[in-house]
């Protein structure tokens, strides 16, 4: 608002401000604050996975093949060979809606020959377990029909996905078995790395650990392949899902494990996360702060040696470590190398099964995060795999189900471009609020040999899936850690992937108070090198800036202390003074916001808008329809939806002048906005506010301390 009644908006340009007029106001003086912030099995027995080798020589079993007999081993399992759809076919995922009491739902599944076999009850998620087999369509249409009732939000097909771990292969490598916390006699040399720890001297790990006084412990977890409890270099709690195949019922149990039950790629990543500082083998990112947590289901499998989970039980897994107060989770797998591949080439079949998948686990992921944030919870992070399926030959066949074979058909084979969105369902959700917990790791290895140059150049594996959703590489060539009895180098961007879930552990451990999407934002923001793949670049882990920037977030945003160019998008809210006193200016406002909203559309397709509104306290102004505050809309790309809730603007009475400003900017910081956009809140009105403010009793230092810890800068100037 400048001085000649001039109604501007304000985008933050790298160096500067640009200012655009939109139009006049009316005479009267308008109050605008302006800032941009800058398995487990599922009922049959389908459960957990991890079957966890790189790709053999020799081609197995069709993926149709392997599905055909994994429905036919399970005989709640189904497979529809047209669509490539795998799903439990007695059981369906429902959400209940807010108003729902668990009684409800019981008395909804009761009523449509089920059973409540299983349920997240304290976030509304319910395993409903059918009488009777049905087809897909019939799943879906009893979904819909479930979702007209009120106490229904929504309901799900509960899909199966084929579950592996993201090693490559690695071939004449003897097992190692160092006699002390040597890795091997390995000499140390952050400035050059190499040798069996290069992973931990690329990510400039020493000189984080000078720092572990700042560290408080944290737990981590993982969901992989069954890890020794009793390995020297492991202190870990171990636990596995259970479910009855015949009700459907889980439950989890902790167990304990030795060298003959448990595998080597489970231990491999835990121990690149937290093996013990112990003088016996290797050290771990978190530096002996971490304390490690380990969940996966009972594993069922059919004769090709590969594992499976629904997706229900999937969740519930990461639900299981969250509840453990888990800040960070690794998962080194994939949910189906070829059909990720397949995806990658546009195949309708398969990203519409990978769209299903994520659309389940987003929905779940998001009654998880409102529980913690209505509970003031613990957030989290879950760094996820990129893939490795870069390098994979496959070749094309109109009959297959996904539109290609991995045995040789006689076409030319294909490879590369393999995305890193389809290599596993979590990656391919795009809900801003679930993708900013998620972390997407990709693969580094030494490029040249370090000893002729002095210094060590590194590139990106070529195995490693690629696109925009890598958000960060780490070592994955040659990483050198545990096996089930011991110590064994191994490649993947498994292998990456725990790097960088130590270094979320380790922020954790710094900052506690720090969100699950501030941690992906500080990990991001630390970074050094630009690691080129096809259609992009990430940048390496950089462990010593990360402890840098995370004590620092203690005392400042951390917007403003990763400076990254990471934004995209816009979010802008607006706040808006709906009192009497409004009368004659709210048209004019109206206005204002819709000329917005046109130069909006003018700069970027990538926008969303809010509106909240604020009065007075009704106890104050003695009117029933006051109020501090209220959303009228949450943020939306829909423009008749924005344009409908802006000329939707009713009036109340309001009291006396001043107004209860504060309690409008407080709302709209409450509201879901992109982790990765830049955000805008613009408040109009025609009177100051409270201050302090009564029943809540904000202040201007509250407001200011709040949109600073938001990120939000007040233009004071102009104000």
């Amino acid at each position: 608002f400048s001085g000649n009644g001039t109604f501007c908006v304000c985008f933050r340009k790298r160096g500067g401000i640009l200012l655009e007029e939109r139009g006049k106001k009316s005479s009267k003086k308008i109050f605008i604050i302006l800032s941009v912030i800058c398995a487990i099995l599922v009922a049959a027995g389908v459960g957990a996975y991890l079957w966890l080798s790189g790709p053999d020589e020799e081609v197995g079993p069709s993926l149709e093949e392997r599905y055909s007999a994994l429905a036919e081993e399970n005989e709640n399992v189904s497979f529809d060979e047209d669509s490539g759809l795998l799903y439990i076919n007695n059981e369906i995922i429902v959400l209940s809606a807010e108003e729902a009491t668990s009684d409800d739902i019981y008395a909804i599944a009761a009523g449509s020959n089920a059973e409540v076999s299983d349920a997240m009850e304290d976030i509304g998620v319910y395993r409903f377990h059918m009488k009777e087999h049905m087809d897909a369509d019939e799943i879906d249409d009893f979904c819909q029909a479930l979702q007209e009732n009120a106490y229904v939000d929504m309901a799900f097909m509960n899909p199966v996905s084929e579950m592996e771990g993201d090693t490559a292969p690695l071939e004449g490598v003897s097992p190692v078995y160092p006699s002390g916390d040597d890795w091997g006699n390995a000499d140390w040399n952050v400035d050059v790395p190499a040798g069996n720890n290069w992973g931990m001297e690329a990510i400039r790990a020493p000189y984080a650990w000078a720092k572990l006084d700042e560290v408080s412990e944290v737990n981590v977890g993982l969901i992989d392949s069954l890890v020794n409890t009793s390995h020297n270099d492991l202190d870990i709690k171990a636990y596995v899902l259970k479910t009855d195949p015949d009700s459907g019922y889980s439950q989890t149990f902790e167990v304990e494990t030795d060298a003959t039950n448990s595998a080597d790629h489970g231990c491999h990543v835990a121990g690149i996360m937290g093996a013990t500082w112990n003088e016996e083998g290797v050290s771990g990112v978190l530096g002996d702060k971490g304390n490690l947590y380990y969940c996966n289901a009972v594993h069922v499998k059919n004769d090709d040696e590969t594992f499976y989970y629904s997706v229900y039980d999937y969740v519930k897994t990461i639900k299981f470590l969250v509840n453990q107060d888990v800040r960070a989770i690794n998962i080194s797998q994939h949910t189906g190398r070829l059909r990720g591949f397949a995806a990658s080439q546009g195949n309708e079949n398969a990203i519409r099964q990978l769209d299903r998948e994520a659309d389940l686990a987003e929905r779940l992921l998001g009654r998880i995060i409102d529980d913690i944030e209505e509970n003031n919870g613990t957030d989290f992070v879950i760094c996820i795999s990129a893939g490795n399926s870069n390098t994979i030959p496959y070749y094309e066949d109109d009959n297959a189900v996904f539109g290609y074979v991995e045995g040789n058909n006689g076409e030319t084979p294909e490879r590369g471009g393999s995305l890193a969105q389809y290599n596993h369902f979590l990656a391919n959700i795009d809900d801003d609020d679930i993708a900013g917990r998620i972390i997407v790791v990709g693969a580094a290895e030494i490029s040249n040999k370090p000893e002729s140059e002095g210094y060590t150049r590194y590139g990106y594996a070529d195995f490693s899936c690629v696109g925009d959703r890598v958000d960060i590489v780490a070592p994955g060539r040659n990483i050198y850690s545990l096996k089930h009895d011991g110590y064994k180098p191994d490649s993947g961007t498994s292998m990456a992937t725990p790097h960088v879930t130590g270094a979320a552990g380790y922020a954790f451990g710094i900052n506690p108070q720090l969100s699950g999407p501030e941690v992906k934002d500080l990990i991001i923001g630390s970074t050094y090198d630009r690691i080129f793949y096809q259609g992009g670049y990430s940048g390496m882990l950089d462990l010593a800036q990360l402890t840098e920037n995370a004590i620092a977030s203690r005392e400042d945003s951390v917007h403003r202390i990763v400076h990254t160019n990471t934004h995209s998008g816009l979010d802008v809210c607006f706040v808006v003074d709906t009192t009497g006193s409004m009368s004659d200016d709210i048209q004019n406002t109206q206005e204002n916001m819709l000329n917005i909203l046109n130069g909006l559309a003018e700069k970027t397709k990538d926008y969303r808008v809010a509106v909240v509104d604020y009065r007075d306290f009704a106890e104050r102004s003695n009117d029933e329809n006051d109020y501090p505050a209220s959303v009228q809309l949450e943020f939306t790309d829909d423009r008749d939806d924005i344009t409908e809730a802006i000329n939707g603007l009713t009036l109340g009475f309001g009291g006396d002048n001043d107004e209860t400003v504060y309690s409008g900017i407080q709302c709209a910081l409450e509201l879901r906005w992109r982790p990765r956009a830049q955000k805008m809140i613009i408040v109009l009105g025609d009177a100051p506010p409270l201050d302090p403010e009564p029943y809540t009793e904000y202040t201007y230092e509250d407001v200011l301390l709040a949109l600073y810890n938001a990120d939000v800068g007040i233009d004071l100037n102009s104000s």
